[in-house]
């Protein structure tokens, strides 16, 4: 269990985090009960889902949207300068090298797969447990309370 601020997040396991205010009892209206993320074991890495939202007032997490990685982004859907910023604004919030992240399908979708590489060739289960937490916790960033 990780506390943070007035907020608890429960990993349930790799992909489910339960999320609920400390004082009430109750769920912040911005998110649910239960989450999960889509995250797939590749030869490569991992591969997760993201809708990328262009045209917002500011690049930000936005929660999940489904099985998705909900991303707002200022950069509009033209001469792929959302896929661009998409992956900068990810890696920054992954804190991983921007090479490490790469759009696998929806190139030209609000849907994407993106592929997180990991260092090895084929991974092993050690590192697919490592790289699915790394991306939990950016979701759990979202919780924290400045």
């Amino acid at each position: 269990m990780v506390f943070l601020s007035i907020l608890t997040c429960i990993v349930l396991d790799t992909t489910s985090i339960e999320i609920y205010c400390n004082l009430c009892g109750l769920v912040p209206w911005w998110l649910n009960v239960t989450k999960m993320l889509s995250i797939q074991k590749n030869p490569r890495g991992v591969v997760f889902k993201v809708l990328v939202q262009p045209r917002s007032s500011r690049n930000m997490l936005a929660g999940l949207h489904d099985d998705a990685l909900k991303v707002k982004l200022t950069a509009p859907p033209v001469n792929n300068a959302a896929n661009r910023m998409g992956i900068k604004f990810l890696a920054k919030a992954l804190g991983v090298p921007k090479s490490s992240l790469e759009i696998v399908s929806g190139h030209t979708s609000r849907n994407k797969q993106v592929l997180l590489h990991s260092d090895r060739t084929n991974i092993s289960e050690k590192e697919y447990r490592r790289l699915q937490q790394l991306i939990i916790k950016s979701l759990v960033k979202l919780t924290e309370i400045p």
